[in-house]
């Protein structure tokens, strides 16, 4: 807390323990809540239509399909996880 205001901060790498840290520690400004979910005005139709399609049963559905499909990799692909956190941040 500095003086009388509280501030939300972000760490994006975490270099240390639980137990012991570094000597220095690099974090970030949280957005202001009233930032979050806004879009200017330019980017209203582009939202929109992301949003028309996001919120219908049957994009999820073919997305599933895509997903479910066998590729070369054992493990999570990432891109795909953050392309689906990026449309529920857009849609938010």
């Amino acid at each position: 807390m500095i003086g009388a205001h509280s501030f939300s901060m972000l760490q994006d790498k975490i270099a240390s323990g639980w137990i012991a840290w570094e000597d220095e520690v690099t974090f970030s400004l949280a957005p202001d809540s009233s930032y979050i979910g806004k879009w200017e005005a330019a980017s209203q139709p582009a939202v929109e239509a992301i949003r028309s399609q996001a919120t219908t049963t049957s994009f999820w559905e073919a997305l599933k399909v895509h997903y479910s499909e066998e590729n070369q990799s054992g493990s999570v692909n990432w891109d795909n996880v953050s392309f689906v956190k990026s449309i529920c941040e857009t849609v938010a």
